[in-house]
């Protein structure tokens, strides 16, 4: 009689294991089928223009410019950045942040931002790193983006 129980046992959890896969996969074909086209690519186009308008300042010397800039022409500089490289539909978001470095620490020197427009449901974001090493200046530039 052992031998039965024992049998049954093992029955019982292998239908339980089963029963448990059979669960977990199902929640991850449903989390895989709810997300909506449109919802995983309605951001692609934003981020793109966010990483081109940080790719282009990045070319032309925009972006290590900055260092040298005071804030209103910095602020100037970034609105002239959104009519020439952003589509009229786009409003933006961009925020400078200047560090230095001591050989110990990088310390904030600076911040600055200016927005064209009001962020709409979806917004996207990209980020670049730009340098002055010789002067121990470092700078990260955030470009939010949306339809407006």
């Amino acid at each position: 009689m052992p031998g039965k129980l024992r049998k049954g046992f093992v029955l019982s959890m292998d239908a339980i294991i089963a029963v448990l896969i059979a669960i977990t996969a199902s929640a991850a074909v449903l989390a895989v089928l709810s997300t909506s086209e449109s919802q995983s690519y309605s951001d692609a186009p934003l981020y793109r223009a966010a990483q081109d308008v940080l790719t282009l300042m990045d070319k032309d010397g925009s972006l290590r410019g900055f260092f040298s800039l005071t804030d209103a022409e910095a602020k100037g500089e970034i609105n002239a950045t959104f009519t020439n490289f952003l589509p009229p539909q786009m409003g933006a978001n961009m925020t400078i942040l200047v560090y230095t470095y001591n050989n110990v620490t990088f310390t904030n020197t600076r911040n600055f931002s200016f927005a064209k427009g009001t962020p709409g449901e979806h917004v996207s974001s990209a980020r670049r790193m730009f340098t002055d090493v010789q002067n121990s200046r470092y700078g990260l530039a955030i470009v939010e983006v949306w339809y407006d």
